[in-house]
């Protein structure tokens, strides 16, 4: 089988070329229809599984904001159906490069490197997206699916796309997420010179503002700005603190990733996360530098064509703060609860990531690093309907 991939006006024409599957604008001649055009296919026994799924989706890539051309629900895909993500070990790691310093994007499962070619990544850099197109992709309970690389990631299952295990495209420590937002970007909090006897990092911001940092002198490193909903992206980064050096201390928390995920049948039991990462330590010399800032949550777009069910978690909460004796928690991946700041001397506290439980980030005291915002969650289901839902979302998600 063989795919042709072809970039077109707002959107991607992902077209199988297979005698067998059907194409976007031609008739279906394969299905049984009455005089007047209508299916008349038998219904399918109890149990049956369609051997070739319909894949072609009657999207237009005119959805508008939030969910813009960049959003899968709102093109047209077909897909190479023999294409299927999966790790054979019950521990396995699937993981996803979208590329870095311009480099071509890669998968590797279990340590080895997987075929790419033009079936399975589409870059739209229009849009700053990298777009992987697959038949299946599973995530067993026990298995990782990391997501990391410059840009966010769209994963389009042309059938079914299920996460029991865990699918993470957040930040750690100063390493952001696929897309998270570096200076001079947008939602990245402000940094200290560097120089001793400064103030802690401001906090990244995303689906709302960054804390400030801490004031150690005259100077006061603000929190990042929120970033308009509008384009698929990660969080902004935690700012510097005061005095940071070469050495990786004092930096601030990466922000989230930028993660959409998109399926004719959806099923999240697992772990899906794009939370931010904690703000560095202090750097040595007197205990008067400044910590970095925690990183904000990115975003998290998730959607189905015919059906979704969440009962695992989805996360997008910022980082904490670091102190001037210990570097800031990440976000939580499975939690709505904020998690621990740095640890630090007294009056040198750092200030706390958001969450569900805790929406608003804290800002840091003197040398401690403000706490990252939350990021963006977004939820479609087939006809505007409500999700089917038992799980965990943090923060709030946003049906659209």
């Amino acid at each position: 089988m063989v795919a042709v991939v072809v970039a077109i006006g707002c959107g991607l024409d992902l077209t199988v070329d297979n005698p067998d599957a059907s194409v976007s604008g031609l008739p279906d001649t394969s299905v049984p229809r009455d005089g007047e055009g209508r299916d008349v296919s038998p219904p399918p026994r109890d149990g049956a599984v369609d051997a070739e799924p319909d894949v072609d989706a009657a999207f237009s890539c005119d959805g508008g904001p939030p969910f813009g051309p960049w959003s899968a629900k709102d093109c047209t895909y077909t897909f190479d159906s023999t294409i299927e993500l999966v790790s054979p070990l019950a521990n396995g790691k699937i993981e996803i490069d979208t590329g870095r310093s311009g480099g071509p994007p890669s998968i590797r499962i279990d340590a080895v490197a997987f075929p790419v070619d033009s079936r399975l990544f589409v870059a739209d850099m229009s849009r700053g997206v990298m777009v992987l197109s697959v038949g299946k992709l599973r995530v067993e309970v026990g298995q990782t699916l990391t997501v990391k690389g410059d840009l966010p990631l769209v994963v389009v299952a042309g059938d079914t796309l299920v996460i029991d295990g865990a699918v993470l495209a957040n930040a750690s420590g100063a390493l952001r997420g696929p897309g998270g937002v570096v200076a001079p970007g947008p939602g990245v909090g402000a940094a200290g010179p560097m120089v001793a006897d400064q103030s802690g990092g401001g906090g990244g911001g995303n689906g709302t503002v960054g804390a400030a940092g801490g004031v150690n002198g005259a100077t006061q490193n603000d929190g990042g700005s929120m970033i308009p909903g509008l384009l698929l992206r990660g969080g902004g980064a935690g700012g510097s603190g005061g005095g940071f050096d070469a050495g990786g201390c004092g930096l601030g928390g990466g922000g989230g990733g930028g993660l959409e995920l998109f399926a004719r049948d959806l099923q999240i039991s697992g772990t899906v996360s794009a939370s931010g990462g904690g703000g560095l330590r202090s750097c040595p010399g007197g205990g008067t530098k400044g910590a970095g800032g925690g990183g904000a949550g990115g975003m998290l777009v998730v959607g189905a064509r015919e059906s979704f069910m969440l009962t695992g978690q989805l996360t997008a909460n910022g980082g904490c703060g670091g102190g001037n004796q210990g570097s800031g928690s990440g976000g939580s991946i499975d939690s709505g609860e904020p998690t621990l700041p740095g640890d630090a001397a007294v009056d040198h506290e750092p200030g706390i990531g958001a969450a569900l439980n805790a929406p608003t980030p804290t800002t840091g005291v003197r040398t401690g690093g403000g706490g990252g915002a939350a990021g963006r969650i977004y939820v479609h289901v087939p006809g505007g309907a409500l999700p089917l839902t038992t799980g965990l979302v943090s923060p709030v998600w946003e049906p659209k």
